[in-house]
This record gives C-alpha cells, structure tokens and sequence, in this order.
C-alpha cells in the first residue's frame, strides 16, 4: 500500500513524479506538431546527430512509443521536420511574392517582398536556418528534401526576377537562377 502525504491545511499534495510529467492528451495531428518543434529545437541546439528518437521524446514530454507510432523511425522524424520547415518556407515566399506580378511595379514588389521575407525569418528563425544553412551531419535524403526545397523557392524567385528585369529593361543575358540564390 502506498503511503500518502495529506497536507492537515486543506491543499492539494504535491504530484508524484510520475503525474508531474504527463502531457495532456492531445490529438494526434497537434502531439505530431509539437514533437516536430521539440525535434527542430534539439537539431537546432545540438545538430542533427543528437536529434534521436529519445532525445525528441524527452523534449516533447512524452515517452519514446509515441514518437514512433507518429513517425515510424528516425528518418520519418526527420524527413516530416524537412518537409514541414521547407513548406513553412515556401508559404513565407509564396506570401512575400505575388504569383502573378502583372500589374505591379517592380520596385514595390521588390521592396514589399524582401520585407514580408525578412518579417517571415525573424517570425520562424528555427525553420530558416534549417531550410538556408546547410545540415551539418544531416543524413542523404534530409540533404535532398533541403536540395529540393531550396530548389523550388529560388525558382520562385527567379521567375519573379526574370519579369522585374524585364520590365525595367534590366541588362541581357543574367542567369536569373544564381541571381536568385
């Protein structure tokens, strides 16, 4: 039988260890969300060799089954926090650059857009330096789905270069892609 303090003043007595690290129940979509937080905050503190299956558990506040019942194994931790940092990015340049520029001035939408990206950085620095600074001890595929992500916001980018240089009749022959990283 277990004994139990009981505090004579009427208080509630302090929780066990074991009940002070539960996390609440969540739905499965939002503990994967925060498990994808805990594991870009540790590949962010300690790189991404440290950023293991009982590491992330340990951050998140939950036990390790959890995370593999979310993700399957270490790479599927990683590559979801690949995939989820390089959409972030994505939508922050998506949002910063008109699809369609026709219509706009190209120094408003310069302006407009560097601003709205560097307000996006600022918002999510974590996400950033994951998606621009290269991973060191990051496994192949992170490598590529980084390659790939990186890829797809400079073509964003140089399309929007190409019709600004365009309209104000900027000089031929620029390689728009190297302009764009």
């Amino acid at each position: 039988m277990k004994l139990q303090y009981r505090d004579m003043s009427g208080a509630n007595p302090q929780p066990s260890p074991s009940e002070r690290r539960r996390t609440p129940r969540l739905p499965a979509p939002e503990r994967r969300e925060l498990l994808l937080d805990a594991a870009l905050e540790v590949a962010e503190e300690r790189g991404f060799g440290a950023t293991t299956i009982d590491a992330v558990a340990r951050a998140g506040g939950v036990t390790r089954p959890v995370v593999y019942d979310l993700f399957g194994d270490r790479d599927g931790l990683l590559l979801a926090m690949i995939d989820r940092s390089a959409a972030r990015a994505l939508d922050a340049v998506a949002a910063a650059v008109p699809g369609d520029p026709a219509g706009h001035e190209p120094e408003a939408v310069l302006v407009d857009g560097v601003r709205a990206f560097l307000e996006a950085v600022v918002r999510d620095p974590a996400t950033w330096r994951l998606v621009l600074l290269p991973p060191a001890g990051s496994p192949p595929a992170l490598r590529e789905r980084i390659a790939a992500g990186r890829a797809a916001v400079a073509a964003r980018i140089a399309a929007l270069l190409e019709w600004g240089l365009a309209a104000r009749g900027g000089p031929a022959g620029l390689d728009h892609e190297v302009l764009a990283h």
